[in-house]
This record gives C-alpha cells, sequence and structure tokens, in this order.
C-alpha cells in the first residue's frame, strides 16, 4: 500500500503506511520511512525538522537486518553537516555491512580509507575494496577509483593495462571522469574517431575539462573542425572555464 500510494504521488499516505509496517518490525519499511522524509527535504542540514526521524528510522532498519540502511545511516555519521558525527561508528557500521555482503557498504568503507578519515587509513584495503565493489556490480566511481589507483600504485602495484581495464568499466557504467581517461589513452596511441567521441559524450554531460580536450582535438583539423572547436570552446568558456 505503501508503494502504491507513493505511485499515485501520495506521500503522506505512503508514510502512514509505511510507519504501520515499520512498527511491526518491517525493515525495509522503516528504512522507507526514511527515504520518504529524505525525498521530501532534499537539502537536510543539522537544523532539518526530520534529520532526526530519519536517522531514527535508519537504526531501527539497521538493527533490524537491513544492512543497505545502516550503510545510508552511516552517511550521516561521516559528515559534519548533519550534527552527528561519528568516523568510528560510521566506519563500524560500513565494515559491519560489507561483511555481510553490501557492496554499497564496502564502497563507501573504501572512499574513508582512500579519503584518510578512517580510525586507521588503509590505502591498501581502499583499493581491494573498490575492485570487489566494482567486480561486484557496483557504483561506476568504484571503477574509476581502482583504475586511478592502479594506474598509479596506490595500494596495489602499477598496471596501466589493468587501469584501462577499469576505466573501460567505469565508462560503460556510465563515469564520466573513466571515459574521459580512457579518450586520453586513445588519443595517445592515435585512435582520434573513438577519443574525440568519448571526450563529446562526456562534454555533452557538461564536464568541462572534456569539452577542452574535444576542442583540442578539433582544432588541429580542417576548417570546419576548427569552427566546432571555437563552438566547443566557447561552451566550455561560458560555463567558467577561464
Amino acid at each position: 500500500r505503501g508503494h502504491d500510494a507513493l505511485t499515485a504521488n501520495n506521500t503522506e499516505l505512503a508514510l502512514s503506511e509505511f510507519r504501520q509496517s515499520c512498527e511491526i518490525n518491517n525493515a525495509k519499511s522503516c528504512f522507507n520511512v526514511a527515504a520518504v522524509i529524505e525525498m521530501q527535504h532534499p537539502q537536510m542540514t543539522a537544523d532539518s525538522d526530520g534529520i532526526k526521524t530519519v536517522i531514527e528510522f535508519y537504526a531501527k532498519a539497521c538493527l533490524l537486518g537491513f544492512q543497505r540502511a545502516c550503510v545510508t545511516e552511516a552517511q550521516y555519521y561521516r559528515s559534519s553537516d548533519y550534527g552527528a558525527l561519528d568516523l568510528a561508528k560510521a566506519e563500524h557500521m560500513l565494515s559491519t555491512a560489507c561483511d555481510a555482503g553490501e557492496i554499497s557498504g564496502c564502497e563507501d568503507l573504501a572512499e574513508m580509507h582512500y579519503q584518510g578519515i578512517a580510525t586507521s587509513p588503509d590505502i591498501n584495503l581502499a583499493a581491494t575494496l573498490f575492485k570487489r565493489g566494482c567486480d561486484s556490480g557496483g557504483r561506476a566511481i568504484s571503477c574509476f577509483n581502482y583504475g586511478l589507483m592502479r594506474e598509479k600504485g596506490q595500494g596495489i602495484r602499477k598496471g596501466r593495462a589493468d587501469a584501462i581495464e577499469y576505466y573501460r568499466l567505469g565508462c560503460r557504467k556510465g563515469s564520466d571522469a573513466a571515459c574521459i581517461n580512457l579518450a586520453f589513452d586513445y588519443a595517445n596511441r592515435a585512435e582520434r574517431p573513438i577519443a574525440m567521441a568519448l571526450f563529446r559524450k562526456s562534454c555533452d554531460n557538461g564536464v568541462l575539462l572534456a569539452c577542452t580536450n574535444l576542442g583540442e582535438m578539433l582544432r588541429d583539423g580542417d576548417l570546419a573542425s576548427q569552427a566546432s572547436a571555437a563552438e566547443i570552446f566557447r561552451k566550455a568558456c561560458d560555463k567558467g572555464n577561464g
């Protein structure tokens, strides 16, 4: 009933139904209560009216064993924006969720270690978890992050070919950063058509770095290409790329 109410754009009825289900310990419904409140208030801060309720319902869903709720709850402990900063608690929750097979928990834990905000940052563990996330069908950015670490030799042995393969995976999943790095590889091998197409794809998505590089490749062509380059440079310039 709650989901049907959401489909009908009646969020108040949906909340009522999810709350009733949560009261009889349906973990997914507790999660949904918090998620719907977040949907109603997309710019939450520490002073937002619903912030405590959101954390409370994610916490209940987590205690009932719904690991995705644990991962989402941990996000509120990873930032000082919500008045609930507790990095040690976030790390423990993400580690538990990851061990239980919740891939998003592994990926968030990898970010904490990569950013150095874990209690004992471990760059090797970050690389391992990013790879696990990508290989398990997780976020596109995990593929990009592992590829970048592989290319730079961060927490893992350098391997250019393997890095490119993970950029390719990330690009196919929708990471513009991965597409750009893959495009650089094609450009370095003088395979201009694919490089330009990849840069254009990310440029069309609003990534100014891709626009700049596409413009530079077009600038080296004929008059028609140079005119296209000028148009793309203007687009990037107008959006603030000095």
